[in-house]
């Protein structure tokens, strides 16, 4: 009876392991360390709220949230990396409704932009 109650729970666990998507994420090339940087979040043909985390992962690992509200447009200032810090990461999470457009720009010169869920990583220079 128990080997029975394993092999089930054995199944049960490798079918939600075989359906849940895999983790994807994009490099997107370098931030300056020593620059603040922009996101820029068009949630305006989205009924709810989109969320942005923004990891700062190095010796003293960070995160900051962001909430773009149903229906808007929204930038927000995300501070400078600063020293120790070798990589931004930077996670949006929309709701199911809707796809949000992402932009994420340091300078004129580096903009980087994206549509609906998705993981961006930043190496810092």
């Amino acid at each position: 009876m128990m080997e029975r109650r394993i092999a089930i729970c054995a199944c049960a666990l490798a079918a939600l392991i075989w359906i849940c998507a895999p983790a994807r994420a994009e490099y997107k090339g370098e931030l300056p360390a020593d620059r603040d940087f922009t996101i820029n979040v068009d949630n305006s043909a989205v009924t709810g709220k989109t969320a942005i985390t923004v990891y700062y992962l190095g010796k003293r690992p960070d995160e900051i949230e962001f909430t773009a509200p149903a229906g808007a447009r929204v930038s927000y200032v995300a501070p400078k990396p600063g020293k120790g810090v070798t990589r931004v990461i930077v996670q949006v999470d929309p709701p199911t409704n809707g796809t949000p457009s992402i932009e994420v720009a340091s300078n004129a010169s580096f903009v980087h932009n994206c549509l609906g869920h998705t993981v961006l990583v930043f190496d810092v220079e």
